[in-house]
């Protein structure tokens, strides 16, 4: 059970990975290219979840807290 939970949580982290990478690369081919990374706005995305998390208060300072969190294991 160990090395299945294992096996889960390293496939995971490692689509974590991939995803982090793909956002990095979409945020850096829409500042040179200024148009969209397969027709999203990802730096605009981004802007927003950003403004989502300072309009929500505390309430927003602890969700990104815990979304930091997350992330970070």
């Amino acid at each position: 059970m160990k090395n299945t939970m294992a096996m889960v949580m390293e496939a995971v982290s490692g689509i974590k990975e991939v995803l982090f990478h793909i956002i990095g690369l979409g945020v850096l081919v829409q500042l040179i290219f200024v148009g969209g990374f397969f027709g999203m706005d990802i730096i605009g995305n981004l802007i927003s979840l950003v403004n989502l998390f300072a309009t929500s208060g505390f309430a927003g300072f602890i969700a990104l807290l815990v979304v930091l969190g997350l992330l970070n294991k």
